[in-house]
């Protein structure tokens, strides 16, 4: 009775409001990404030898535990696994 519009669907309003600001989130994103690739390129000389110190404790820790079950103290078998 009373029709002042077409009916629109919530939806596509929302996709109206922002459709201007998507692009505003792209490069938001886009400059965030840049700024950790910046930071990991600069740390690398710390983060590397971190990331290796990590991986080998990993890699080393079953057989430190093999030790440490038949008897040996911890200390003593990372110093016998190094």
């Amino acid at each position: 009775m009373f029709l002042r519009g077409p009916i629109t669907d919530s939806a596509d309003m929302h996709t109206q409001e922002t459709g201007a600001g998507s692009g505003l989130t792209r490069a938001v994103w886009l400059v965030a990404l840049m700024g950790v690739g910046v930071v990991l390129y600069f740390a690398q000389d710390v983060l590397i030898p971190v990331a290796m110190a990590v991986f080998l404790a990993l890699l080393l820790t079953p057989a430190v535990d093999l030790l440490q079950r038949w008897g040996l103290r911890r200390g003593f078998a990372v110093a016998v696994v190094m």
